[in-house]
C-alpha cells in the first residue's frame, strides 16, 4: 500500500492396527519434507526398503484435491501446487483421488493400484479438465547428487498438449539463444531422462521441434543445491498471450512458477474516492496516467465504484497520477508500480482522512489532512468450479477492524465455519464451496457488537472468484455498501 497526502493463514494418524504415518520435515531447501507409511494392507515387502510419493495438481479448474492410500487421507493440492514428497514402505496401496463436491459430499474420480519401488519416486500428476481428469503416474528414480560433485539433476515434463512436440533448450545465465544446448524433443505428457548440470545460474528456452523460432524463454534461474528437480511444461493460465509456463518442483511442498520472462503484464483500476473539500475538482470521476520508461498508458472518466477497463501492458516500473476527470493538476502524483512477466493486478484506489489530535481549545479548529492511496492486488487465475476465493478488500476507514462472517442456511454467527477478520487495507482471502451465504460484517464498538452491513452471496460453477470490496458510502442506509465483483473479466 502506498499514499500521497492531499496538499489544502495435517498429516493423517487415523490408522489401521498396523500403519503409521510420521511426518518429517527440514528448513534446509534441499531437504525432503517427508511422511513415512508402515504398511497395513497391500503386499508385504521388506521392512528395510522405501521408496516415495509426490502429488502434484495441474488442472486448472480444480478445487482442492485429496489423495488416500489404503483409504487413509495423506495429501492434497490446489491447481499449480505440489503435496511435498511422502516416504512409503515399498508394497501396493489402493489409491483414490477425490475433491469436496458440496458440503457434506465428496467425489471420487480416480482409483488406481499404486506400486511403491525402492529409492523409486511416484510422482502423481492430475491433468486435464476436471471434470474429465487425466491422471498420470511418473515412476524415476530419487537421485541425491553428493554435495561435493557440485552438481544437480532434474527431469522435464511436457504436460503442454496443444503442440504435438516441444524442443527444450538450456543456456547459462547471460547466454542468448545462440549458445543454448538442446536437452531433447518431448511429447505431450512425456517425462524426459535424467540431466546433470554443474551448480550456476541457467535458464530455458521452448521451440517447435527442429525449430530455432523461440516460443518462450525463463528468466535466470539460480541452482544453488546438488538435489533433484522436476520441470513441468504447463499452459499458461496468467494475463499475458505468452503460451507456456514452466513450474519447478523440488523435494519439497514449494513450487515456483516461472512465466515467459517477455510476457506482458494486465492491470486494471478501481475507483474508490469519495468526493472531499481536498480533492479540488472532484466529483466521482478521475483520469489515472501511468509513465514507463518503455511504455506509457492512462484511464480516463473512470467512475466512482467502478474498474477500469483492463490494460494490457508493458511490464516494467511506473509511476502514476491521478488527477479528477479533464483535470490538468494531480490529486496525487508519483506512486509507485511494479509490474513483473505475466502479472495480473488490481490498483485500487481509496482515501485516508486524518484528524488532528483535539488540544482541548474551543477557539482552535483542528486540521484535517487528506491522503490518497493506492493497494496493488494480484487477481486470481484460478477457474475453479466447485469452490471460489473471496478476496475481500477493507477500505472502510471509520473501525480498525471488521468480522465478516460467511452464513450458510444451517448456520448462525455464532455458528458459521466461514469467517474471517478484515483490517483496513489488508486483502485477507477466504475460500467457499458453492452454496448460498448470508454475509454479516460486525464491528466492535463500545463494548458491544453492531451489525455495520448484510449483504447474500450465491456461488455456482459460474461464479468464479471475486472481490468483496467494503466501503463507507452515505447513499446507503447503513452508511456503508458490500460489493462483489469478478477478479477476472475474461
Amino acid at each position: 500500500m502506498s499514499s500521497r497526502k492531499v496538499q489544502f493463514i495435517k498429516a493423517i494418524v487415523n490408522t489401521c492396527s498396523m500403519r503409521r504415518i510420521k511426518r518429517v520435515s527440514s528448513f534446509l531447501a534441499s531437504a525432503i519434507v517427508a511422511t513415512s507409511l508402515v504398511g497395513c494392507g497391500g503386499s508385504s515387502s521388506d521392512s528395510e526398503s522405501a521408496g516415495y510419493l509426490k502429488f502434484y495438481n495441474a488442472s486448472n479448474n480444480s478445487p482442492y484435491v485429496y489423495l488416500s492410500l489404503d483409504e487413509n487421507n495423506l495429501a492434497g493440492a490446489y491447481f499449480g501446487q505440489s503435496a511435498g514428497v511422502y516416504t512409503l514402505t515399498t508394497a501396493s496401496y489402493e489409491m483414490a483421488l477425490y475433491f469436496k463436491e458440496s458440503s457434506n459430499d465428496f467425489h471420487t474420480f480416480d482409483e488406481q493400484t499404486l506400486q511403491v519401488t525402492n529409492d523409486q519416486v511416484n510422482l502423481v500428476m492430475l491433468t486435464g479438465d476436471i471434470q474429465s481428469p487425466v491422471v498420470m503416474t511418473y515412476q524415476y528414480e530419487d537421485e541425491d547428487p553428493e554435495t561435493e560433485e557440485d552438481i544437480f539433476t532434474f527431469r522435464f515434463i511436457n504436460q503442454y498438449q496443444q503442440t504435438s512436440a516441444l524442443d527444450v533448450h538450456i543456456a547459462k545465465d547471460g547466454e542468448t539463444f545462440n549458445e543454448a544446448v538442446k536437452l531433447g524433443s518431448y511429447s505431450p505428457l512425456e517425462m524426459s531422462d535424467s540431466q546433470y548440470f554443474e551448480l550456476q545460474s541457467y535458464k530455458f528456452y521452448l521451440t517447435q521441434p527442429g525449430s530455432s523460432e523461440v516460443l518462450y524463454e525463463s528468466a535466470d534461474i539460480d541452482f544453488l543445491y546438488t538435489t533433484q528437480y522436476i520441470f513441468v511444461i504447463r499452459e499458461n493460465g496468467g494475463a499475458s498471450d505468452s503460451a507456456f509456463v514452466i513450474d519447478m518442483l523440488a523435494k519439497t511442498t514449494a513450487v515456483v512458477a516461472y512465466p515467459d520472462k517477455n510476457a506482458g503484464a494486465q492491470l486494471k483500476i478501481y475507483n474508490g474516492l469519495t468526493p472531499h473539500d481536498l480533492l479540488p475538482g472532484f466529483s466521482a470521476k478521475i483520469d489515472v496516467s501511468l509513465n514507463g520508461l518503455n511504455a506509457n498508458e492512462s484511464v480516463t472518466a473512470l467512475d466512482k465504484g467502478q474498474f477500469s477497463e483492463v490494460l494490457d501492458i508493458s511490464f516494467g516500473d511506473y509511476a502514476l497520477d491521478i488527477s479528477a476527470a479533464g483535470e490538468v493538476t494531480p490529486l496525487a502524483e508519483n506512486f509507485f508500480l511494479s509490474l513483473t512477466a505475466n502479472d495480473d493486478k488490481t490498483l485500487f484506489i481509496y482515501q485516508t482522512e486524518v484528524e488532528e489530535a483535539d488540544d482541548g481549545d474551543a477557539n482552535t479548529t483542528e486540521e484535517v489532512t487528506l491522503y490518497v492511496n493506492t493497494l496493488p492486488v494480484n487477481n486470481s487465475q484460478r477457474v475453479s468450479l466447485y469452490d471460489h476465493q473471496i478476496n475481500v478488500i477493507n477500505l472502510v476507514d471509520d473501525y480498525t477492524s471488521l468480522k465478516i462472517y460467511f452464513v450458510r442456511s444451517n448456520e448462525t454467527v455464532s455458528t458459521a465455519a466461514n469467517h474471517l477478520s478484515s483490517t483496513r487495507a489488508n486483502p485477507q482471502t477466504i475460500t467457499l464451496e458453492n452454496n448460498s451465504y448470508d454475509v454479516s460484517i460486525l464491528v466492535d464498538e463500545n463494548e458491544s457488537e453492531l451489525l455495520l452491513a448484510f449483504d447474500q452471496l450465491s456461488l455456482d460453477s459460474q461464479s468464479g472468484d471475486l472481490y468483496m470490496i467494503i466501503e463507507e458510502d452515505e447513499s446507503s442506509d447503513s452508511g456503508y455498501t458490500v460489493k462483489l465483483l469478478p477478479q477476472n473479466t475474461d
